[in-house]
């Protein structure tokens, strides 16, 4: 008499351990069902966790899967064979779907890069993952020995970066905290890019003594406006570690000052008569670059000037004119009380009184 049916095995090829990716990222899935018997045909499935919003599949190799829904999802492959006897310990893999940008303020884990690939979500000059952990690509992460624990992003190259979607909540100047490491004398060096603008200039990584012996580099004066942003950490050098990067509002954004420097005081000209207008913005925080826009008065038929020195301008209409220099500054905050002088303009002939 034939033995009882054996179950059947199945293994998860891809991917190979846990993952953690951002929502809309894909993993490929692929696996391998056997039988000891066997008793053929076997079936494959496939299903992606309660609540990930992703259907279950009927083959062996689904290939990429694209998570849409942020949480923690336990994937189980299963296979059953010709006589419905299903592998009793299926196949599982865990996945961990983070939101798709990080909110500003706020800290950005240095191994939650973009998805994407090469070329995407980082560049990457080695081939795979020096240090084995979290992600399967060829951003070189380890475990991390810091306070908090977790990951950090080592074995960088100069030229290589790793690319961020942010969304910024609050306009403002930010403060930006690097959390590095490094065990080479002279200095590693790192800028911080916002929409393709380097907005740091280089920042110099000191030595620490250790690959895991953290210390915080601090970067004052980041301005950031609300809502989406992508940022990009470039390495201009190797040999250092990176943790996070940490944004902190400064504090609320001051306003702009303006200052007519020329006329000086206010004037009485003939119709047809220049007068020479300068001015400076200036600007606490600062929040660069500023903007500047001259106002001639109502009816003077004299156009807006939007530069900080509109030079000499020629008043063609008989009136008095309020003229009104505003600044304005990076985050759109204008000076609350614009500078301003009166230019009165007499018909020709007509003489100035004298008190």
């Amino acid at each position: 008499m034939a033995g009882a049916n054996q179950a059947r095995n199945g293994v998860i090829d891809t991917p190979v351990g846990n993952q953690t990716i951002k929502g809309e990222g894909a993993v490929s899935f692929t696996g391998t069902g056997t039988d000891p018997e066997p008793n053929l045909p076997l079936t494959h499935l496939w299903n992606f966790g309660a609540g990930s919003g992703v259907a279950d599949v009927p083959v062996e190799d689904p290939g990429s899967v694209t998570f849409n829904t942020v949480g923690v999802f336990v994937v189980t492959y299963t296979v059953t064979d010709a006589l419905s006897l299903a592998d009793p310990t299926p196949a599982t893999v865990q996945i961990t779907v983070t939101s798709s940008g990080t909110s500003i303020p706020g800290t950005i884990e240095a191994e939650d890069y973009n998805t994407g690939g090469e070329g995407v979500g980082y560049h990457d000059l080695t081939l795979g993952n020096s240090g084995g952990q979290y992600r399967s690509d060829d951003v070189d992460i380890e475990g991390t020995a810091d306070v908090g624990g977790g990951f950090d992003i080592g074995w960088v190259f100069p030229a290589e970066w790793l690319a961020y979607d942010v969304t910024v909540t609050t306009a403002g100047t930010y403060q930006l905290e690097w959390r590095v490491a490094r065990n080479f004398a002279g200095d590693g060096a790192v800028h911080l890019e916002v929409d393709g603008l380097n907005v740091t200039g280089t920042i110099l990584v000191p030595f620490t003594g250790g690959f895991q012996a953290w210390t915080t580099v601090t970067t004052p004066g980041i301005v950031l406006t609300a809502g989406a942003h992508q940022l990009r950490v470039v390495f201009e050098s190797g040999a250092f570690n990176l943790n996070w990067l940490r944004l902190t509002l400064q504090g609320a954004n001051q306003a702009p000052n303006g200052v007519i420097d020329t006329p000086v005081g206010n004037q009485t000209m003939t119709v047809g008569g220049a007068v020479s207008f300068t001015g400076t913005g200036t600007d606490p925080e600062p929040n660069l670059p500023l903007t500047h826009l001259w106002n001639f008065g109502a009816g003077s038929g004299v156009a807006d000037v939007p530069v900080e020195d509109p030079g000499s301008v020629t008043c063609n209409t008989v009136g008095a004119f309020v003229v009104t220099y505003t600044v304005t500054d990076a985050l759109s905050l204008a000076d609350p009380t614009p500078a301003t002088v009166q230019i009165t303009v007499n018909a020709a002939g007509k003489q100035a009184p004298n008190g």
